[in-house]
């Protein structure tokens, strides 16, 4: 009886290393991401050919991550911190094939940037960049354009 209950215990042990992720697990989190905070365009995702849907949910993983970082960080400084650190985690994605200790949705902006080659950075860093402000807004015609601005950079990306 104890010798099954240690195996369920190593089986259902949870792997925290996102280093030694494999794509499969990648691809998974991605989805998973964009399935918990963006449902309707996880949905319309599922309707592209499988090579555009997985660079599909590699581009919406990224806005979900961007896209929480203010809600996450406790101050501007450190939310801005965060952007920096996608904005040079793209850099790095562009200028080398691979980030040294890279994260899943990283992994998966590696693999979309090298299927498709016309992709440009200046979109992707346009996508990060939309979100540096800081919390609230003046009036609802700044939200407005802001909004606009996020998703003609996902437009764009996808489109090109």
């Amino acid at each position: 009886m104890s010798a099954v209950w240690r195996t369920k215990l190593r089986i259902h042990s949870p792997r925290r290393h996102f280093a030694s992720v494999s794509p499969h697990n990648s691809q998974h989190h991605c989805r998973e991401l964009v399935k918990k905070a963006d449902y309707y365009n996880y949905l319309c995702t599922l309707l592209l050919p499988q090579p555009q849907q997985r660079f599909a949910f590699a581009l919406r993983s990224l806005n979900v991550e961007v896209s929480l970082i203010r809600d996450r960080a406790p101050t501007d400084a450190v939310a801005s911190l965060r952007y920096q650190y996608w904005l040079d985690s793209i850099s790095t994605i562009f200028t080398q094939s691979q980030p040294k200790y890279p994260s899943p949705v990283e992994q998966e902006l590696c693999w979309a940037i090298d299927r498709f080659p016309g992709v440009s950075r200046h979109w992707i860093v346009n996508l990060v960049q939309s979100r540096v402000k800081p919390r609230g807004f003046a009036h609802f015609n700044l939200i407005k354009f802001s909004g606009s601005v996020q998703v003609e950079c996902l437009f764009e990306i996808a489109l090109n």
